[in-house]
Parts: structure tokens; sequence; C-alpha cells
């Protein structure tokens, strides 16, 4: 007898799972197998600040994203990485096109004085 819900296996004659009260089943699925996506960089943020707001736009879109380094280390990781599912990576890149349009990584909306 199985727990359908947090599948333990019971001994048979035992009809409820007694860590979260189911109805156990003579036998239960197979959990399917985790999908595997690729990821690629597509920026790579000098502040705080900018991790933060990419990670709420992207999250915001639905785009699966993590941040590689996001504690950086001096040595073996002075930067962190924006990375996202390579299938969505183009998308990713117009949604953060100031970001990665910016010479310091930052978005910049303000637009400098032109002289004429």
């Amino acid at each position: 007898m199985f727990c359908p819900q947090c599948r333990t296996e019971y001994v048979e004659g035992i009809l409820v799972c007694a860590d979260c009260g189911a109805q156990l089943v003579q036998e239960i699925e197979p959990k399917p197998a985790p999908e595997y996506f690729e990821f690629e960089e597509i920026l790579c943020p000098f502040t705080a600040s900018d991790i933060a707001m990419i990670k709420s736009l992207l999250q915001e879109e639905g785009i699966d994203h993590y941040v590689e380094g996001e504690i950086s280390h001096p040595i073996t990781n002075p930067y962190p990485r924006i990375m996202v599912r390579k299938d969505r990576a183009q998308e990713a890149r117009e949604l953060l096109k100031d970001f990665i349009d910016s010479p310091s990584g930052s978005s910049n909306d303000a637009e400098p004085d032109k002289e004429a």
C-alpha cells in the first residue's frame, strides 16, 4: 500500500496515511522525469539594485531565470551573470534592452542633453 500524496509505503492492512491522512492505494504512478532546459547568459549587471530590478522584470514576464554568482566572490566569480532559458533569451534581451545598451549595465531613462 502506498500514499498517493507523500508516496510513503505501508504494510498491507493499513488504509490511511499516518503522515498526511490520505487514503492509501495499491500502486502509485512513477514520478515524471524532470524537465531540463538550457540557459544562456544575457547580461552582467554591476549593482545589487540592477539585479533586483532585472529579476523583477523577468519574473513579471514569466521568463525562467537565475543569477549565477549573485553573491559574488572577487577572485572566483567577480561579476554576477543573468541567465535565462535559451528558448526565451531573445525575448529577455528585448525586455532588458535598456540595461543591455547602457554602458554601466544599468537602465538610464534620461537622454543626454543634445547640443544643436
